[in-house]
């Protein structure tokens, strides 16, 4: 029987993960950072960093998924749709949370333990 942890230890946080198309996002990257922070805060997850694609990469979206995978990453949080384009891919994986509007397109994660087939 295990024992039910301590009311006082920390609960660990959901990661998330930032994401930004440098062709999307412009000029304004910076200000878009700092509006995926922002709401990582709000949410309560631990955003563990921004990732930004460049639009010579090829296929980014395939890319973002390896480092969801490696990272074990239970969200990620991006400004717009138009950065992922069609989030069902990604919510294979985990949840996507746009910021305009404020949406969580799915509730897909489940961390990792070994057992699931990739």
């Amino acid at each position: 029987m295990t024992q039910p942890p301590h009311p006082l230890a920390p609960h660990p946080r959901a990661k998330a993960l930032g994401y930004l198309r440098d062709d999307v996002s412009g000029q304004g990257w910076q200000h878009d950072e700092q509006a995926i922070l922002s709401l990582a805060t709000r949410l309560g997850y631990d955003l563990v960093k921004t990732v930004r694609m460049n639009p010579d990469i090829h296929d980014p979206l395939h890319r973002l998924l390896i480092i969801v995978r490696r990272l074990d990453i239970a969200a990620v949080i991006t400004p717009t749709l138009e950065h992922i384009g069609a989030p069902s891919r990604l919510c294979r994986a985990c949840s996507l949370i746009t910021i305009t509007p404020e949406y969580n397109w799915a509730l897909a994660y489940q961390p990792f333990d070994g057992s699931a087939q990739s």
